[in-house]
């Protein structure tokens, strides 16, 4: 369900956040025993009357607990999330954040947005990196891998809108 923003007249209406985590499809994960890395990257479009070229990737990690996000199906989450009004790309990462805290519940968590205006024909750039885990909970050597295992690569082949689960 879509509600106005009242701090922000005439702006695009808000993605009901609780819809927005529905739309976070989770399942079992099958190796709960042992701690791993999955990696998501997508670049978000934003919504045509924004009119704007900027390009926004959107970096996923976390080491899943119960649940892993099913990839299958997270199309639907990011096309919502990009039809999300938020006024900064802090408020994106801590909306992409809480949303799969509260759904997936990982062990450990990481977002990290990229923002390139103008689809960087000007050659700036702003990030953001939002981190959370669970009390308690702590593996060093997992977390400190090379970044050619964190998803911040593209994978041959990859492109533009593409959801990139990596293994």
């Amino acid at each position: 369900m879509m509600q106005a923003d009242t701090r922000n007249p005439g702006a695009a209406p808000r993605v009901n956040p609780a819809l927005r985590r529905k739309a976070l499809a989770t399942r079992d994960n099958p190796r709960t025993d042992r701690d791993y890395i999955v990696s998501l990257r997508h670049v978000l479009t934003p919504p045509p009357e924004t009119d704007t070229q900027a390009e926004i990737i959107c970096q996923i990690r976390y080491v899943p607990d119960r649940l892993i996000c099913d990839t299958s199906q997270i199309e639907g989450y990011f096309k919502l999330l990009a039809w999300t009004a938020w006024d900064r790309i802090e408020e994106c990462a801590n909306m992409i954040a809480d949303d799969f805290c509260d759904e997936v519940i990982p062990r450990w968590l990481s977002v990290n947005i990229i923002l390139t205006p103008d689809g960087g024909a000007f050659g700036s750039q702003a990030s953001v990196h939002v981190e959370d885990r669970q009390p308690h909970w702590d593996n060093p050597s997992l977390l400190q891998r090379p970044q050619q295992y964190s998803g911040n690569s593209s994978p041959p082949g990859a492109t533009r809108g593409q959801i990139r689960p990596l293994r």
